[in-house]
């Protein structure tokens, strides 16, 4: 499995503390964990984690940040490949109501990733863009979403590079901070 940047892991910790100091209720800052995904893909050798932190803006709008890391090994789940990603996305979620519990949502985020592709001894940028229709729960999101995915020279994503289409759907809870 490929090493982690000293550099990532701390600025992936200063965002996890950053966010810490900060209540998670309706007026203040949440901080979302996806444990779904992790859990489906770990028996796998696939390693995903993934955060969402949502900042109020108004009664209706909010920023979304989502770091993620993901790395897996030489496995059957993702055709063999060993990859690694690190980055983050960021958005504005648009409520439909203002922003209350059991509430619609749409989403639009665009990420800037670091891509590691061993297999075909790859190392590039991955920029994605994305739009996602979601619902708020008290303690948890649900949203699922279609973008585009771009990723520079040869990756089993786009295949000898470019850009093409990606289906996401994420089931978030929120951490009780």
């Amino acid at each position: 499995m490929p090493q982690v940047p000293k550099t990532a892991k701390l600025l992936f910790l200063f965002i996890i503390l950053f966010f810490n100091n900060s209540y998670a209720r309706q007026d203040g800052v949440s901080i979302y964990l996806h444990p779904v995904g992790f859990l489906a893909a770990f028996p796998f050798g696939y390693y995903p984690i993934f955060l969402t932190a949502e900042v109020p803006l108004s009664s209706a709008n909010s920023l979304i940040i989502r770091p993620s890391l993901c790395s897996s090994k030489n496995n059957n789940f993702v055709d063999n490949d060993r990859i690694f990603r690190l980055g983050s996305d960021l958005g504005i979620r648009k409520y439909f109501f203002p922003r209350d519990f059991n509430t619609n949502y749409l989403q639009w985020q665009i990420g800037l990733f670091y891509y590691s592709d061993l297999r075909y001894k790859n190392k590039t940028i991955w920029l994605d863009a994305m739009g996602y229709w979601g619902l708020s729960f008290e303690n948890a999101n649900l949203d699922m979403g279609f973008g585009i995915v771009c990723i520079k020279g040869n990756n089993r994503i786009s295949g000898d590079g470019g850009c093409t289409g990606h289906i996401d759907m994420n089931l978030a809870f929120k951490l009780p901070f």
